[in-house]
């Protein structure tokens, strides 16, 4: 996660590392800086999209529409709200290394 971009940019080989390891912590509730406490769920939300998100990312490109419309909204890990900051992420970060 680059957050000294002007828009957030993840990668897909620190983010899923990065949210793995949160979970391999014996926890329920991880404070962040800057953000609301969340809890163990919603980790393993982040880290089923980002990895649903990356899987679609190898098939289509960086098509965000095209991403967006081959999620599967009914994986029991799904989660609307943080799909959308993950896709932006790594098309933000995508972009930026692209037009750098």
């Amino acid at each position: 996660m680059n957050l000294h971009t002007k828009e957030w940019t993840y990668t897909e080989e620190k983010l899923i590392p990065y949210l793995k390891k949160l979970l391999s912590y014996n926890a329920e509730h991880y404070i962040a800086s800057h953000q609301p406490p969340l809890l163990r769920r919603d980790i393993e939300c982040m880290l089923a999209t980002a990895e649903q998100v990356y899987e679609l990312i190898k098939r289509y490109g960086y098509d965000k529409q095209l991403i967006s419309n081959n999620i599967n909204h009914d994986h029991k890990n799904y989660s609307t709200d943080f799909a959308s900051d993950i896709i932006d992420g790594f098309i933000n970060n995508h972009n930026l290394v692209v037009n750098n």
